[in-house]
C-alpha cells in the first residue's frame, strides 16, 4: 500500500485560483501523531510556511513532487439521492 502522506513531505494546494507549496510538520489520527498515513485514513496535518488565509474549502492537496494536483476540464460523478 503507498504511503499517502507522512511527515516533512513537501505538499501543493491547488484551487481555481492558485497554487501554493507548504511543509507538512506532522500528521495526526484522532490526537495521536502518525508517522504516516494511508489511503482510507482519516487524518488531520499541522503544516508550516502558509497563513489561515491562504487555506479555503474545496482546496486539493497532493505531494508537490510525486504526484500534484491538476485541474481538469470536467469529471464525471455518480449522485445518489435518499429520501
Amino acid at each position: 500500500m503507498n504511503v499517502f502522506i507522512e511527515g516533512n513531505i513537501v505538499l501543493e494546494t491547488f484551487n481555481d485560483t492558485a497554487s501554493n507549496f507548504f511543509q507538512v510538520k506532522s500528521v495526526e489520527m484522532h490526537h495521536e501523531q502518525m508517522t504516516e498515513a494511508f489511503p482510507g485514513d482519516n487524518v488531520g496535518f499541522n503544516v508550516k510556511n502558509v497563513s489561515v488565509k491562504e487555506i479555503r474549502r474545496g482546496n486539493v492537496c497532493g505531494d508537490s513532487k510525486q504526484d500534484p494536483p491538476l485541474g481538469a476540464e470536467s469529471f464525471n460523478a455518480q449522485v445518489n439521492k435518499f429520501y
